[in-house]
């Protein structure tokens, strides 16, 4: 070990900005890297709800987008016939690309599945989802703060907890924007058509 009194002068304070400034920039770029794999499984759903759509794609046709895209990308994960029937559900949930650029953006997919599967609305998932990144939850504590209203509860339930640092997520506040708007769309739609089943 380095004896501390033979560092230059300045030293010590400067290695510790030092290391706090590659933890920010890790951070930065791991959350750039999860904004662009949610960005692109929004936009596979979306091409696949949109042909299935207008030009009456059946569902078999998810085996062989499956089977043609991970002969095309053998080493890349998340191409499962049950993994792009997720994508497709997504796309359902949040019909505009700006409402999955923030917060949702910021979670990883494993949450975005788990905000399909516990949750009804679009309001209540954004609530969460906010939840979820101001506080720091993983997958796990996602799930179980939606677990159901032993827990938390709707939307506005939560929204009048005190979380020591969260209220009503800011994008809802924005009123008139396209978020809100679409946030509302969505949430009058019970749940998401396509709950892909355990055996998928």
């Amino acid at each position: 070990m380095t004896d501390d009194l033979s560092l230059p002068e300045g030293y010590t304070e400067w290695l510790r900005e030092l290391k706090d400034r590659i933890r920010s920039a890790r951070q930065r770029a791991a959350l750039a890297v999860n904004s662009e794999l949610v960005q692109i499984h929004w936009h596979i759903g979306n091409e696949i709800l949109e042909r299935q759509t207008t030009q009456g794609w059946g569902a078999k046709v998810i085996d062989q987008i499956a089977r043609d895209l991970r002969a095309t990308f053998p080493n890349m994960t998340g191409l499962s016939p049950r993994n792009l029937k997720y994508m497709r559900a997504y796309a359902q949930a949040w019909p505009s690309s700006a409402i999955v650029q923030a917060p949702l953006a910021q979670l990883t997919w494993y949450h975005q599945i788990a905000l399909l599967e516990k949750l009804s609305t679009a309001t209540d998932r954004l609530a969460y989802a906010s939840a979820a990144v101001e506080n720091g939850w993983s997958r796990n504590v996602l799930v179980l703060r939606s677990s159901g209203p032993s827990t938390w509860g709707s939307s506005t339930s939560i929204w009048r907890r005190s979380m020591g640092r969260w209220r009503i997520p800011t994008m809802l506040r924005r009123s008139g924007s396209c978020c809100a708007r679409a946030a509302t769309r969505s949430s009058r739609s019970t749940r998401c058509a396509v709950q892909p089943s355990r055996s998928e």
